[in-house]
């Protein structure tokens, strides 16, 4: 069997915030972004009548504050895998896919172990600025830096999987 692509990425903080940031639910942008614009444009309005107010003040930061909430969230979510994965096995962990034309193997080398994935199991693959991510059932994701493929080239990466994975794989 010879492999087609081969891939070693580290689950970096910044891979991970990437990774975050792709998967998060596009409501939940609107959820903060939506109340967050109306507390800018009520201020505008309260101090285009009344002038610098308390209230005025309050609902800018507010309105600061739901932005910062929102974009935030992904950056938490990446910082507390990275602790978890530091604590666990004192580094950043670091997987290799490689892809067979049946199957792609999955090796985790802190814990040293290799699983067989089907190209069946993946949901949907998607395309980040530095990141390729599978996505598989039960919200659980693989990345593969564009920039770490040690056998194949990462343009033709997305081509393979299409014919893999036909319908599931998009661009983000």
């Amino acid at each position: 069997m010879d492999c087609i692509f081969e891939n070693t990425t580290t689950l970096t903080r910044r891979n991970l915030t990437e990774m975050a940031r792709a998967n998060a639910p596009k409501w939940s942008l609107l959820t903060g972004l939506l109340p967050a614009a109306a507390a800018v444009a009520v201020a505008i309005w309260d101090l285009a009548r009344r002038g610098i107010t308390l209230w005025a003040g309050l609902l800018l930061l507010a309105a600061f504050a739901l932005v910062m909430t929102t974009y935030g969230a992904p950056a938490r979510v990446a910082l507390k895998i990275a602790k978890r994965n530091m604590k666990k096995y004192g580094s950043e962990v670091t997987a290799t896919l490689t892809f067979y034309e049946d199957v792609v193997k999955v090796h985790n080398r802190q814990e040293g172990t290799t699983g067989d994935l089907r190209y069946e199991q993946i949901i949907a693959v998607r395309e980040t600025q530095h990141l390729y991510l599978l996505e598989l059932p039960g919200k659980a994701a693989l990345m593969l830096e564009k920039t770490a493929f040690s056998v194949g080239r990462p343009e033709d990466f997305l081509p393979f999987m299409r014919g893999k994975c036909p319908g599931r794989v998009g661009i983000k």
